[in-house]
């Protein structure tokens, strides 16, 4: 199942590193996916230890800080939805979630 990955950048202007590419300090990553799609596997990796429970729902957003490649980094969470559902037949309060994780 795949994992989508949000990143939300303020509108400051970067360094480059070699080759143009801008080198940005910190990142805030925004895990979205179907429910047991892997998204706190996911953000573990990333952080390189286990920061997310994989045991269970995630409900309600979870934040969770670490760093990466030198970066300081900001993972959440959102909760997941069923796979097949329409819009439309996802509860409202994991709606309210998935938007509230991208603020």
């Amino acid at each position: 199942n795949p994992v989508v990955f949000c990143v939300k950048m303020s509108k400051m202007a970067f360094p480059l590193l070699p080759g143009g590419v801008p080198h940005i300090p910190n990142l805030r990553i925004v895990l979205l996916g179907y429910r047991v799609g892997g998204k706190s596997t996911v953000g573990n990796l990333i952080l390189g230890k286990q920061e997310f429970d994989t045991s269970k729902r995630t409900a309600r957003c979870v934040e969770k800080e670490g760093e990466a490649s030198q970066r300081k980094v900001t993972l959440v969470e959102a909760p997941g939805w069923w796979k097949g559902y329409r819009m439309e037949d996802t509860p409202d309060r994991d709606k309210r979630e998935i938007v509230l994780s991208v603020l």
